[in-house]
C-alpha cells in the first residue's frame, strides 16, 4: 500500500498541474465542447478521487495490508476505541486531511446543486408582471395592468374577465 499511495499522488499531481495546462492549449475543445467538457470534469474527478486516495491509502498503510483491512482496522479504533498505536502522526495527519477534503468536496457538490436547482426554479417561473394573481387555470388582473401594447397579444387578452385597453383605445 505504501507505493500506491505515492503513485496515487503522483497520478494526483499530474492531473492537477501538466494536463489541464496541455488541454488549455489544445485546438480542438473549440470545435467539440461538449467532450471537452466531459473530458475536464473528467480530469477533476479522478484527481480529486487520487488525492483522496493517496492520503487515504498513505493513512491507512501502518494498520492493513490492503484498503478494505485497512478501513476495517481504522472502523475498530473509531467505534470501539481500538488503541491508535500502529499510527504516526503523518498516518493520522493524512487521515484527517483525506477526511476534510472529502468533506469539502462533497458540500462543494452539495451546495453546487443547490444554487443550480434554484436558478432552473427562478428560471422557469413565470414573468409576472404587478397586478397579477395567479390563480390555478387562469391569470387574473386585480385591477387595470400598467403594460406596454408589446406584452399584450394581438386580438385578445387572456387575462381574466377584464379587458385591456390599448393605447389608441381599442380592446
Amino acid at each position: 500500500m505504501f507505493w500506491a499511495s505515492y503513485l496515487l499522488a503522483v497520478l494526483a499531481i499530474i492531473l492537477a498541474w501538466p494536463v489541464p495546462i496541455l488541454l488549455s492549449r489544445a485546438q480542438w475543445p473549440a470545435r467539440s465542447p461538449f467532450t471537452a467538457m466531459l473530458l475536464w470534469q473528467a480530469i477533476a474527478l479522478a484527481g480529486g478521487l487520487s488525492m483522496i486516495g493517496a492520503m487515504l491509502v498513505y493513512g491507512l498503510e501502518p494498520v492493513g495490508d490492503n484498503l478494505v483491512a485497512g478501513l476495517r482496522a481504522l472502523a475498530g479504533m473509531v467505534i470501539f476505541n481500538a488503541p491508535t498505536t500502529a499510527l504516526g502522526f503523518w498516518h493520522i495527519f493524512a487521515l484527517s486531511a483525506a477526511a476534510l477534503l472529502t468533506a469539502h468536496l462533497v458540500f462543494t457538490l452539495l451546495l453546487t446543486y443547490y444554487k443550480i436547482q434554484r436558478q432552473r426554479r427562478r428560471h422557469r417561473e413565470p414573468a409576472r408582471p404587478p397586478g397579477f394573481a395567479v390563480r390555478p387555470g387562469r391569470r387574473n388582473a386585480g385591477h387595470q395592468p400598467r403594460l406596454p401594447c408589446c406584452l399584450l397579444p394581438a386580438r385578445r387578452c387572456p387575462l381574466g374577465d377584464r379587458s385591456v385597453r390599448r393605447p389608441d383605445g381599442s380592446p
